[in-house]
């Protein structure tokens, strides 16, 4: 079974810095988020389940606009517990408190 371990709250923070304000990064997470994570020291290593954005990236303001409940979600849970988790349009179904209870 493949394990997604929660974020520290700095990398947590940290990722959504990047990924409000750095269009490198955002472009670097956009193609490959787990080695995105890795190079960027917010995850100690690669294993666990390849993660992948199927759709687009959410933009930046839309990160920024949901910036406090992903930062909560991702010291909860980790990144990518739900598939489309940081997809434009999908970050306010990933927050809602339905999805919550499900990848707690």
């Amino acid at each position: 079974m493949y394990r997604k371990p929660p974020l520290s709250t700095d990398n947590a923070v940290r990722l959504l810095d990047l990924l409000c304000d750095d269009d490198a990064f955002r472009n670097e997470f956009s193609v490959d988020p787990s080695a995105a994570l890795v190079r960027h020291g917010l995850q100690p290593m690669a294993g666990g389940s390849p993660c992948a954005i199927h759709g687009v990236l959410a933009s930046k303001e839309e990160f920024s606009a949901v910036r406090s409940q992903l930062v909560a979600s991702l010291i909860c849970s980790g990144p990518f517990k739900v598939p489309f988790m940081f997809e434009s349009e999908q970050l306010g179904l990933v927050l809602a408190p339905e999805a919550m209870k499900q990848v707690a």
